[in-house]
């Protein structure tokens, strides 16, 4: 988990698994390419706060079966606290940060909450159990 710690502990969510215990995911052989579509999801767009990149890698790790719902999330909170880092890096960017900051905080808390049943879709469609 990042520095940044959230209000709710893991231990307040249902970590989902891919595969009942003593099965591995792998990519189905058939399963269809990801399309990554951005912040939200299919039905809702949420605003970008200039982490489109982070929200697409975490699309794509939802679908790589070999990932985790918490490496997911983690990742995905830390490339959006790297970001505003990176975009904010002045002293006088101080309320910008922290502006940006807490919308990291927020889409992280989303994923973490809401995220369960995008994360076993995502399994569905890409994963087998062996």
């Amino acid at each position: 988990m990042s520095p940044h710690h959230s209000l709710l502990t893991r231990n307040d969510i249902v970590n989902p698994q891919r595969c009942p215990d003593g099965l591995g995911p792998i990519t189905k052989p058939a399963a269809q390419a990801v399309v990554p579509n951005g912040c939200g999801t299919a039905n809702v767009t949420v605003p970008q706060f200039n982490f489109g990149g982070c929200c697409d890698a975490h699309d794509m790790c939802y679908s790589a079966c070999g990932a985790t719902f918490d490496s997911c999330n983690d990742a995905f909170e830390q490339c959006m606290y790297d970001r505003c880092a990176a975009d904010y890096m002045d002293e006088w960017d101080f309320f910008h940060l922290a502006a940006c900051k807490a919308g990291a905080f927020f889409y992280a808390s989303v994923v973490m909450i809401g995220g369960v049943e995008a994360f076993m879709s995502a399994t569905r469609d890409q994963c087998d159990c062996v």
